[in-house]
Formats: structure tokens, C-alpha cells, sequence
């Protein structure tokens, strides 16, 4: 009774060591009850090694792939459910954190063979590029052997029934298609994709966010959304109508010069007076300052922090700027127009998108100077 290394693999620096051969023949073993195969990141062509086993043994097969990370596609995606198997897709909601496992996990009356390392579901990752793996079968009645194994189980069950806003098991085109909508898929279409996971590391959201964070950021969100609405405003505390160009500084045309900020108005919140909603209840616990220009005497400056939260992926906390037009004698004030605006600044990238357009935007004070803005 014991674990027995089979083999360490060597690809692309021993000859014959390719994943692709190994991890086959363990999922093609017919003494398998059960397979758990995770990944970080599915390409077409990778899928398409193991089509023939996948489709054979989908009964007992259980996948896990990441995605909004740059590198998973849509096509990937497709040919897994082609396959027969609903795949779960792991999208972990921040820049800062990703879902990245590789392990090839076969269930049998024997024992689990286990083969864990840098292998991804793509070409290049089980035939190509230099990747180092452990394969080893733990052999049933090994010492903590129950305990591993429901360890390795109960974690797998934990990560599909906990999560529901970060694990999502796929099983139609048309879920598929919203996810590759949203800018959480790739297109393997587009030539330049592989260009994509470099830019990710960037704030440059137009590729669309780097491997979600499960939880962190969307558990802070939902408890927000679960507060009262009460007199200290904490919680839920506006939400915007259908997105324009001007909320989201996207420019109407070439020449046109977008101004970094976005003016809160009344939203869906009609019963607000938004000239004074703002300043002297969302944002009152704030430093306002006035403006040291002379001419601008009539404007209050402050700043807060503010995670932004775009489609369920956290970018993080950003400083930012508000300005409030404490005039009531203005032509802007005397229309009942919105006075007060944030500047988007450095989370102006993660906001200023097409794909955004129509959605709305939820603001939410978490207590103090931090807020949270949600794009969904």
C-alpha cells in the first residue's frame, strides 16, 4: 500500500515526454469511475487532442477551466460541449488572482492516478512547450489515502456549489455566447488574440479582464446590496439608467475630446434631488476643499476610494476625484441638472468601453471614504 511515482515528464527537454501521452492513456484507462481534469486555460487545438477520449468517457468526466483570463476561448469552450460535457467555468472577479491548477485526476477501485504540473489544455501545453509534471498513483489504503482523496473531492464540490457568482457550469451555446459577449472568452478567430494575455496585465480593458477572483471582491459586493437602505446611506445608494457615451467618456466622434468625468444624476433613484444628494448625503462624511482658483470659488473638491467592479471582474481600488458645483443661482441649478461628477482618472480605461454601453452602473457605500462602483 503506498504512492508509486510513474513518471516525471520532461516536455520539450526529454524526448518522448509529452503530456499529451501520458494524461491520455491515464483518462483512457477503462477502470477509471471517475475523472477530474482542472485547468487554467483551453485552446481549441488542445481540446481537440483529446477529443476522442473525451467524448468516450464523458460520463465520468468532470471539467474545470478558467476563463476571463485572456487565453480560454470560445472555440475551446464549443468543442468541450461538443464533446458532451458541460464544463465549469471558473471566473475569479479580479486582476489580482487567478483559477490556475493543472491536474489530471482518474478515480478508480485501486487508487487515484494523479498527474499535476504546468500542462494546460492547449497545444502547446501537452506537446510543445517545455512543461514539467508529476504523475503518481496513489494506491487505496496508503496511509491518509481516505482522508487526500476527500480532501481532493470535497474541494471540487466546495468550488461548484459555493461560488454561484464565480463557477458556472456551461451546457448550451447560447450561455457560451453571453460569456464570449461579456469579454470573458476569447475569439481564436481574431489572429491577434495571442496578444491578448500580455495586454491583460495592463489597464486596458478593451481585451477584457485577466482571471477572475472568486469571491473577494463579489462577496463584499452582494453583502453591500443586502444592506438596508437606511439614513447612514451604506449599501446600495444609486444605480444609473442604460449607459451612454457620455457616462462612459466614449468619444461620438474622432475629433470629439471626452472630459474624464461622469456627472451623477438622478438614475433610477427619481425621488432625489440630485443637486444636493450627492454632496450633502453620499458623499457629506467626505474633506470637501474649495477650489484654490479664484475664478472656480464655486467649486468643492473631495476624494474617495472606489473599487470598481466591471461584468463581476474587481480592477482594484482607485482614488478618485469628485467635484460639486456649490452655486444655486446657476442656469445648471435653476434646471434641477446634475451638479456633482466624478472623475474617472486612472479606472478611466476600465470604464471608458463599448461593450459597456446600455448596461448600468451601481454605486455602493461601504463605509467612510469607500464606495464600490459596479458596471453590469
Amino acid at each position: 500500500m503506498q504512492m508509486t511515482l510513474k513518471n516525471i515528464l520532461l516536455q520539450g527537454l526529454v524526448l518522448g515526454d509529452e503530456h499529451i501521452h501520458s494524461v491520455k492513456n491515464v483518462l483512457s484507462d477503462e477502470k477509471n469511475n471517475k475523472i477530474i481534469i482542472s485547468v487554467a486555460f483551453a485552446r481549441k487545438n488542445g481540446v481537440h487532442l483529446l477529443k476522442e477520449t473525451l467524448s468516450k468517457f464523458k460520463d465520468k468526466i468532470e471539467l474545470f477551466v478558467g476563463i476571463a483570463n485572456g487565453v480560454t476561448s470560445k472555440q475551446a469552450v464549443e468543442e468541450i460541449i461538443r464533446c458532451g460535457i458541460s464544463p465549469y467555468l471558473i471566473n475569479m472577479g479580479t486582476v489580482s488572482r487567478i483559477f490556475h491548477p493543472k491536474i489530471y485526476l482518474a478515480f478508480q477501485n485501486e487508487g487515484i492516478h494523479i498527474i499535476t504540473g504546468s500542462a494546460n489544455l492547449t497545444y502547446s501545453g501537452l506537446s510543445e512547450n517545455i512543461e514539467i509534471s508529476t504523475h503518481v498513483f496513489l494506491e487505496k489504503g496508503t496511509s491518509n489515502y481516505d482522508i487526500l482523496t476527500d480532501k481532493i473531492e470535497s474541494s471540487f464540490e466546495l468550488l461548484k456549489n459555493n461560488h454561484p457568482n464565480n463557477v458556472k457550469k456551461i451546457n448550451s451555446k447560447e450561455e457560451l455566447n453571453v460569456l464570449h459577449e461579456d469579454g470573458f472568452l476569447e475569439n481564436e478567430d481574431i489572429k491577434d488574440s495571442a496578444l491578448i494575455l500580455s495586454k491583460t496585465k495592463t489597464k486596458n480593458p478593451k481585451f477584457i479582464p485577466a482571471f477572475p477572483k472568486v469571491i473577494k471582491t463579489k462577496q463584499l459586493t452582494s453583502i453591500a446590496s443586502h444592506i438596508s437602505h437606511n439614513e447612514n446611506h451604506v449599501g446600495e445608494v444609486w444605480k444609473s439608467k442604460p449607459l451612454t457615451r457620455r457616462d462612459l467618456n466614449i468619444p461620438t466622434a474622432i475629433k470629439t475630446n471626452p472630459t474624464g468625468s461622469m456627472f451623477f444624476k438622478k438614475g433610477l433613484f427619481s425621488n432625489i434631488d440630485q443637486r444636493h444628494y450627492f454632496r450633502n448625503e453620499l458623499f457629506s462624511e467626505l474633506t470637501w476643499v474649495i477650489d484654490t482658483n479664484p475664478n472656480k470659488k464655486h467649486l468643492e473638491r473631495a476624494e474617495a476610494i472606489f473599487e470598481i467592479i466591471v461584468n463581476g471582474i474587481s480592477y482594484g481600488d482607485f482614488k478618485l476625484k469628485l467635484t460639486h458645483d456649490s452655486r444655486t443661482d446657476s442656469k445648471t441649478y435653476k434646471q434641477n441638472n446634475s451638479v456633482t461628477q466624478i472623475h474617472w482618472g486612472e479606472a478611466k480605461n476600465y470604464i471608458s468601453r463599448e461593450e459597456l454601453l446600455g448596461k448600468t452602473m451601481i454605486l455602493y457605500h461601504i463605509g467612510g471614504n469607500k464606495y464600490q462602483i459596479s458596471v453590469e
